[in-house]
């Protein structure tokens, strides 16, 4: 979300649907499927996290995504983890939020009972809505890193981007964006 404020002016920050392939000049991404391989050059992960799974402060810890069976868990649409939380669980009912935002209140009135995502985000929300009687209920073994993907036909682009990923500032990311759309 903060990278979306950061370039809102420069980027247009749709999120793909896993399994469409849609043309963007540049993807942040975690989905890595054959419309991204075959049609952007892929940066090295600028940053990866374990599946978290959070829930009320009075609700149970979790040791595996199993403990999660047969329970209310809310979503993500068009989440990179959904395909994760449907092939590894039984008779999970799934509801689907915009924002994490209406995840992070649905856990909080109780409409949800599990919910997915960075530990870092969850962390960052609770803080920033004074919502204490959220927390961690556990980590998953799956981690999943976030990349940029750039058109191929970037090319001076993606090299830029890739040599200043080291010590890129968000100022320096969003002139390399600007500069490519004059």
């Amino acid at each position: 979300d903060s990278i979306k404020l950061i370039f809102k002016d420069s980027v247009n920050f749709t999120e793909p649907t896993l399994g469409e392939c849609v043309d963007y000049d540049i993807l942040l991404s975690t989905f890595e499927n054959k419309c991204i391989t075959d049609n952007y050059l892929l940066t090295k992960p600028y940053y990866s996290f374990e599946l978290s799974v959070f829930n009320k402060w009075e609700g149970n810890f979790i040791s595996g995504i199993a403990d999660v069976n047969y329970s209310t868990v809310g979503i993500l649409k068009n989440a990179y983890y959904y395909d994760y939380v449907k092939n590894n669980t039984l008779k999970v009912k799934m509801v689907f939020f915009d924002t994490f935002e209406e995840i992070i209140k649905a856990i909080n009135d109780g409409e949800i009972d599990y919910a997915f995502g960075d530990q870092r985000l969850l962390l960052n929300h609770t803080i920033n809505h004074d919502m204490y009687d959220l927390k961690t209920a556990g980590t998953l073994t799956k981690t999943f890193s976030v990349y940029m993907a750039v058109k191929k036909e970037h090319e001076a682009l993606f090299k830029a981007i890739k040599s200043s990923l080291c010590f890129a500032t968000a100022e320096t990311l969003k002139w390399c964006l600007e500069k490519m759309h004059q």
